[in-house]
């Protein structure tokens, strides 16, 4: 998580170049949900996946390890034998991959609340840190972003 804290401050920063080419999103997600099965058998993960999307632009090594890094923490907190999906669509002209869980997830109060990127919510049960899942929701465009070719609005 180190690692990843410091190459967003290196992004923000513009220290970072970032290898933009057009990518198969769906294969960047197989991939993924196929390391990830490998590495948690105790979860049933499972990619739904709209086939025929464009191509998006993007760079595939941070993409795989945005994707990566979701993956882990669903599985990371949710219950053992749980189902973690990930699934991708076409919406509004743009590509669009979610990662779904059924763990607890972060309190409403707690993502109101929380002043830097780097937080941990504490629970009666226990503490977790939610600083990859709140660098998801704090960028309104995520630096790694797949956008679609042509379109650098999306």
């Amino acid at each position: 998580m180190i690692t990843e804290m410091l190459d967003f401050d290196r992004l923000e920063a513009g220290k970072i170049k970032l290898d933009l080419r057009p990518l198969d999103l769906n294969e960047l997600v197989d991939e993924a949900v196929e390391r990830a099965v490998v590495s948690s058998p105790r979860h049933f993960v499972k990619a739904v996946l709209q086939r025929g999307l464009p191509p998006v632009f993007g760079d595939a090594d941070r993409l795989t390890q945005v994707l990566t890094n979701l993956l882990s923490n669903a599985i990371k907190y949710s219950p053992l034998g749980g189902e973690v999906c990930v699934s991708s669509r076409l919406t509004g002209g743009a590509v669009e991959v979610s990662v779904t869980d059924h763990g607890k997830g972060i309190p409403p109060e707690f993502i109101r609340g929380r002043s830097s990127r780097c937080t941990e919510a504490r629970s009666p049960w226990k503490a977790s840190s939610v600083a990859a899942r709140s660098f998801a929701s704090r960028c309104p465009s995520p630096p790694s972003a797949a956008r679609l070719p042509g379109r650098p609005d999306l």
